[in-house]
């Protein structure tokens, strides 16, 4: 059988669905299993979840930057008033 097993999340137990395609989380456009970008909105996608939805991959550069920046006006802050 094609497709990937998923758990049905309608709370009937235990019960596989076999699905044979994946959703994208930001357009909602059908894709194969396979695909790592949606075809619509080229957003990257990851595995299957229950629902057929297919995860956002963690955008670890946003969060790096984020981080820096938080830091850099720590500092910034420190030395403008408390020095």
């Amino acid at each position: 059988m094609f497709g990937k097993r998923t758990s049905s999340g309608k709370g009937r137990g235990d019960e596989p669905v076999y699905r044979s395609y994946k959703q994208c989380p930001d357009c909602l456009a059908r894709m194969p299993l396979n695909a790592t970008r949606c075809p619509e909105c080229n957003q990257r996608v990851g595995e299957i979840q229950a629902d057929g939805k297919a995860l956002k991959p963690t955008d670890w550069k946003s969060y790096i930057v984020t981080a820096i920046l938080f830091a850099l006006f720590y500092f910034f802050v420190r030395w403008a008033f408390f020095t």
